[in-house]
């Protein structure tokens, strides 16, 4: 007799059929790392080192060590450390203890108090 409580022992790190998964995906730009040029991703990026250059992906974390120097954009920005350049999401929240010097292009936005913020915000057409 089956038992209705087994689940079947698969690898949860193989992919049948070689399909990319971007939301299981996330790249760490380490606190050691300096990166010159661009990264493009269809996954996730966590920046805690530096990036001279821009960033396209999904969703985009800058950690209060990350610097971007560069454009930004992804679908979910959240920002704690330093960016200067443009800054595009659909959804970008500016934390209280980031410093963004950088116009935004966003659908939503949020500004915590203490946000250090030079630019300009721009508003884009909300997505159906």
């Amino acid at each position: 007799m089956l038992d209705k409580n087994l689940t079947p022992n698969v690898d949860p790190n193989l992919n049948p059929g070689n399909q990319q998964q971007p939301s299981d995906n996330v790249s760490l730009i380490s606190s050691d790392l300096t990166i010159t040029g661009s990264i493009d991703s269809v996954g996730s990026v966590t920046v805690e080192g530096t990036i001279n250059g821009d960033v396209n992906c999904k969703n985009v974390l800058v950690k209060e060590s990350g610097t971007v120097e560069g454009s930004l954009t992804a679908e979910m920005v959240d920002i704690h450390g330093t960016v200067e350049g443009t800054v595009t999401g659909d959804r970008v929240s500016l934390r209280k203890e980031s410093k963004v010097l950088a116009d935004v292009h966003h659908e939503l936005i949020e500004l915590e108090m203490g946000t250090e913020f030079s630019g300009e915000l721009k508003r884009k057409p909300i997505k159906p």
